[in-house]
Order: C-alpha cells, then sequence, then structure tokens
C-alpha cells in the first residue's frame, strides 16, 4: 500500500518579498523562482521522513528550471542562487543525490490548483474539493520564513 501523499500550501510573505526582492502582485515575473523556493520548503519540511534512510529523493515537477536547479546546483540569477544555496545545506545529509523527473503540465491539475489557492483569485482554501486525489493527502503546516529560516544568509 502506498503511502499517503503530503501537501502543503502557503502564502508568499512580505518576508519572501523583501529577502527575494520581488512584488507579491500576483504578476508572473516571480513564478520560476517561487516554484524553486516551493520545493526548498518541501524539502525543508519533509526531511525528516527521508533523512535517516538510504533513499534516493525525487523531485516530481513541470518546471523545468527548478528540477534544473535541483539536479545541477547551478542558478539562473542572483535570487535562486538564495535557493541553491539553501538546497545544498539540506541535500549534504542526503545519502545518494536527488534525482528530478520532468512530467508534462497537462499532469499536474492538482498541483496547478494548489499553486493558486492563495493566488489575488483563490479561494485560500486547501481541502479535497481542489482534487480527487487530495482526499487521503496530510496537509503540513509550512515553516515561517524569515531571514532566521535561511541557513546560508545568517
Amino acid at each position: 500500500m502506498e503511502p499517503s501523499p503530503f501537501l502543503f500550501a502557503c502564502r508568499l510573505t512580505d518576508d519572501d518579498a523583501h529577502i527575494f526582492d520581488e512584488k507579491l502582485d500576483g504578476s508572473c515575473t516571480g513564478q520560476q523562482l517561487w516554484e524553486c523556493l516551493a520545493i526548498l520548503v518541501a524539502v525543508d519540511m519533509w526531511s525528516k521522513e527521508w533523512m535517516a534512510s538510504r533513499v534516493v529523493l525525487k523531485i516530481r515537477g513541470d518546471n523545468v528550471g527548478a528540477l534544473f536547479l535541483v539536479v545541477k546546483m547551478r542558478p539562473a540569477n542572483a535570487k535562486q542562487a538564495i535557493i541553491a544555496r539553501e538546497l545544498a545545506l539540506r541535500f549534504v545529509e542526503l545519502s545518494f543525490p536527488p534525482d528530478a523527473i520532468h512530467t508534462p503540465g497537462i499532469a499536474h491539475v492538482a498541483a496547478d490548483e494548489l499553486s493558486r489557492v492563495f493566488s489575488p483569485k483563490g479561494s485560500g482554501i486547501v481541502d479535497c474539493s481542489i482534487h480527487p486525489s487530495l482526499r487521503h493527502a496530510t496537509q503540513s503546516k509550512a515553516p515561517v520564513r524569515n531571514k532566521a529560516w535561511y541557513r546560508a544568509l545568517q
């Protein structure tokens, strides 16, 4: 039996905007950055589930840039470099390098819906009404991401 999936959804904060010098106006200008941040937050939140095991962490997504960052650690810009450093500090305890699996965007209905929950037009509600696949998912609370949360900014 496959374990229940974990999910999280959280608002981007004023701290996020300040740390990355981005506006939170609902535009697509920061989308690449925010998708990279989502991977970092997920890795940080769920690392306790796999850190003590010899696993190959597999990260699946449709954003090639974010997946490339995970595997190659070559950020496209200074903002992504912050995330790359943070990921490196979290991946150092892995037994094997992480693996990235690209899937077409059309296959990410639930993820796309979750990514818009807190958008200006989003409902702000995270439950199985977003997508039936979330019925048995365990929702995790995302950490507060202020400057102290970042290890490489200290």
